[in-house]
């Protein structure tokens, strides 16, 4: 037995040599080369935000005329407070589209507006037939159309016989903004 220790020393030295240096690696150094990694990271995304906050000026800038931009864009839409006329023109514009989709309108009735800050809010009732293709072509004519209108509620319902137009009812809520509301939010 002794015979065969002596004769396997160097087998038994090297793979204790072996088991240490991966308890070695292991315990010390993979650490260490995680922790260095981890370091690296840290660094370069610390470089990023420095890279990108010393361009805050540029940024600043950019969206200053951004946002002049939409001002300017802004400014050319708004409109003064509904009249007569400018609902009267509203009417048309929803016959003229109910016309080119071959919509058969049968009772339109403005409601009460509502007035908000920026805005005011006039919902029209409408009662229709129409193929369903008919009415979608009406309700895509509607929303873009000339006038801020959108389509809130749409209820269609089938007749009896198949075949005939369906009925439905539709609440367009048209919105007109007021005159020069970004400039005086922005003077103050």
């Amino acid at each position: 037995m002794m015979e065969q220790i002596l004769h396997n020393k160097w087998r038994l030295t090297g793979m204790g040599y072996i088991i240490l240096s991966i308890y070695f690696l292991t315990g010390y150094i993979i650490p260490e080369c995680k922790n260095t990694l981890q370091i690296y990271q840290n660094r370069q995304e610390q470089e990023e935000k420095i890279a990108s906050v010393s361009n805050w000026e540029n940024q600043l800038n950019q969206l200053n005329n951004q946002q002049k931009e939409l001002e300017h864009f802004f400014s050319k839409i708004y409109v003064s407070l509904p009249d007569d006329d400018q609902m009267s023109a509203i009417i048309n514009q929803i016959f003229n589209e109910a016309g080119a989709a071959h919509i058969q309108l049968n009772q339109m009735r403005p409601a009460e507006q509502t007035e908000f800050e920026s805005h005011i809010q006039i919902p029209v009732a409408i009662t229709l037939m129409g193929t369903y293709h008919e009415i979608g072509r009406f309700v895509n004519a509607i929303e873009q159309s000339d006038y801020l209108m959108k389509v809130d509620e749409i209820e269609i319902r089938a007749e009896q016989e198949t075949g005939t137009p369906l009925a439905g009812q539709i609440l367009i809520k048209v919105i007109i903004l007021k005159k020069n509301t970004v400039s005086r939010e922005t003077d103050a």
